[in-house]
């Protein structure tokens, strides 16, 4: 017979008292384990990302006495039109209590930001869905223009300084962002340096005397690399 136990959570005491046509009473103790708390996941984050996959991080708990299975999903909001505008599809993964991981492949995904969730349920039945960390696809390249040399290369001192701008249209130029200056024709890097977004400078050490076609490289944060239009730099003997 189903017994209604409303919201009572925990470990609980059952007796059943039975009472026979003597008089006689017989009681039976037992223990019910009542769990209707859904598991959750705690402090997630994003541990790495790529222009192909993405990498979450969380702690998946349990406030109920069942254990979470050894099941779930993340499903993500494949929305062409903003985040919530759906449909979600899911990914299935492998859970259990504690420190988690899951990587996500993006490459059926498209461009823009998309709302994430993890969707797990425990040996009781009781589902939850947590958010993650909103999954950003951007496999466009940054734009690296407005190149002015601020200082041109002399024979004594063959280094020209050069003022550019970085900009990304999916996400930011992210501060401490790789940037190089390239030989186009010789196919050689002359610096490395780090740069961010907007209006940034970079310094470049030519080999020698002569003429020289640069471009401006930066790495954005999903690694695209983006170049600038060729100009000309040219230092005399």
């Amino acid at each position: 017979q189903a017994i209604p136990v409303g919201s009572y959570e925990g470990r609980r005491a059952v007796r059943l008292v039975a009472v026979d046509a003597t008089g006689r009473t017989e009681r039976h103790l037992g223990t019910v384990m009542l769990d209707h708390s859904p598991p959750q996941a705690l402090r997630p984050s994003i541990e790495r990302f790529t222009t192909t996959e993405t990498t979450f991080r969380w702690e998946q708990h349990n406030d109920g006495l069942a254990p979470t299975t050894t099941s779930g999903t993340i499903e993500v909001d494949t929305g062409r039109s903003g985040p919530g505008t759906g449909p979600w599809i899911g990914y299935p993964i492998s859970v259990t209590d504690g420190p988690m991981s899951a990587t996500i492949a993006t490459a059926g995904l498209p461009e823009g930001v998309h709302q994430v969730r993890v969707v797990t349920t425990d040996a009781a039945n009781n589902t939850g869905a947590s958010p993650l960390p909103d999954l950003i696809v951007d496999r466009v390249q940054p734009r690296v223009e407005s190149i002015q040399i601020l200082r041109a290369p002399t024979p004594d001192a063959p280094s020209v300084q050069i003022a550019y701008a970085a900009y990304d249209s999916v996400r930011d130029v992210p501060i401490g962002a790789a940037a190089r200056v390239v030989d186009v024709d010789r196919g050689t890097t002359l610096t490395h340096a780090t740069g961010g977004p907007g209006a940034q400078t970079i310094w470049a050490d030519l080999p020698g005397p002569g003429t020289y076609r640069l471009a401006v490289e930066v790495v954005d944060s999903a690694g695209n690399v983006g170049r600038s239009a060729p100009f000309e730099v040219s230092t005399a003997m």
